[in-house]
């Protein structure tokens, strides 16, 4: 009676029947939340949010049971790689929840020494260094430091600031940035040393382009270079000698002034992205400064913005001094300060380009 159902019911007799479909090894996922064990409560909050947003999402806990991720990195990127290779849906992006001693880091060899990096559970297909995934980690101890964190990322997403303070949160941005004045080594006066503005200028190019309002906090001395003492240090033009912008060239009257208090109160005001270029250290931003006793200031409220760092030794943990431990204070502090902060490890302009095809690198 089946049968008499299907038209071509010969040929699911002949190719089917008894036990011939062949059923999925896996079905997949969008998005894997990789977490210790500690954190799994935290994981299973955000999971179930993002599949109320219709993301389909899976939590794996780090372990050497059955459906577990692994609990060295090599496993933790071949369970990765595994569902990437095999599953119908494929993974799009990854969190891994727990600082670098519940999920080791890989490291890399670079000049400025070993340099830990998540870069590589992102990379499925060998041969280069492009990630095939949307990746992240959110670097926590305690369950209590992971549900702070989640929860703000739930907050943000169902009560965004749109909605709470107008559409303009998301249209204002504040970039800073330092101009290393100068160099000794060429005629003209008042070029870079290193290309930090030129990175923040390149970026703030493209967004006004897009319509966004990008205010700069930007400040200059010599306080490398002594030994360019005597010659004029008004900021003229980048270390490859190109001009500066009008707005900030000489003549146009820019401040160059921008300090700790212009980033407070930028944040404070509500804005959706801040970015930050220059050297770093273990407790925050060189120029302008901005350090972990600074968040103390802010009154920011539920207006988080995105809080970008491009720095050449940003802040790293107590425990592997790989990871940037001031951004881990404003994201996983009970007060609301930022929703998501994003480090660079090194990113020195004087090695290497950090906005190509924009900015030439020492």
């Amino acid at each position: 009676a089946l049968y008499a159902q299907v038209l071509n019911y010969v040929a699911v007799r002949e190719w089917v029947f008894p036990g011939g479909l062949v059923q999925p090894i896996c079905i997949g996922t969008e998005f894997i939340i990789v977490t210790d064990p500690t954190f799994r409560p935290a994981a299973d909050t955000l999971r179930t949010w993002k599949i109320q947003k219709g993301i389909s999402t899976v939590v794996l806990e780090t372990g050497n049971g059955p459906g577990d991720a692994g609990t060295t990195r090599e496993q933790i990127r071949d369970t990765i790689q595994n569902r990437y290779d095999n599953c119908l849906v494929r993974p799009s992006y990854v969190l891994l929840l727990g600082d670098a001693e519940h999920i080791a880091p890989f490291y890399r060899n670079t000049n400025a020494g070993s340099s830990g990096t998540d870069l590589d559970y992102a990379l499925m297909n060998p041969g280069d260094i492009l990630p095939d995934l949307g990746l992240g980690r959110i670097p926590v101890d305690t369950l209590a430091e992971a549900q702070t964190v989640v929860d703000k990322i739930v907050g943000y997403e169902q009560n965004p600031p749109f909605y709470l303070f107008g559409g303009g949160f998301y249209s204002n941005m504040s970039f800073a940035a330092y101009f290393q004045c100068c160099r000794d080594d060429v005629v003209d006066d008042g070029r870079a040393v290193r290309s930090f503005l030129e990175t923040a200028e390149f970026a703030r190019a493209g967004l006004t382009g897009l319509g966004y309002n990008v205010e700069r906090i930007y400040t200059t001395d010599t306080g490398y270079h002594p030994e360019y003492a005597g010659r004029d240090a008004t900021p003229r033009s980048y270390r490859n000698g190109a001009a500066l912008p009008a707005a900030v060239g000489p003549g146009s009257g820019f401040a160059w002034d921008g300090d700790e208090n212009d980033v407070i109160d930028a944040i404070n005001e509500g804005r959706f992205l801040v970015f930050h270029r220059d050297h770093g250290w273990s407790g925050g931003w060189g120029d302008p400064y901005f350090d972990m006793d600074s968040l103390d200031q802010l009154s920011n409220g539920n207006k988080l913005p995105v809080i970008y760092s491009v720095l050449t030794a940003p802040a790293a943990t107590s425990t592997t001094r790989r990871r940037p431990a001031a951004s881990r204070a404003v994201s996983t502090g009970p007060r609301r300060r930022c929703v998501s902060p994003a480090a660079a490890r090194w990113a020195s302009s004087a090695t290497r380009a950090t906005a190509p095809p924009g900015p030439t690198a020492r």
